[in-house]
């Protein structure tokens, strides 16, 4: 029982660190692409 639990609290703090990634790589692959759409628009 106390295994399942442990497992459980484990299992959700890898799932909150795979989420906050993915949602922190979103913003900054985000951040990227304006940063060359500026690029652009400076070039022209």
């Amino acid at each position: 029982m106390i295994v399942g639990i442990i497992v459980g609290v484990f299992f959700l703090a890898a799932a909150g660190v795979v989420v906050f990634l993915a949602i922190d790589d979103l913003k900054h692959s985000k951040a990227v692409k304006e940063e060359k759409q500026l690029e652009k628009k400076k070039e022209k």
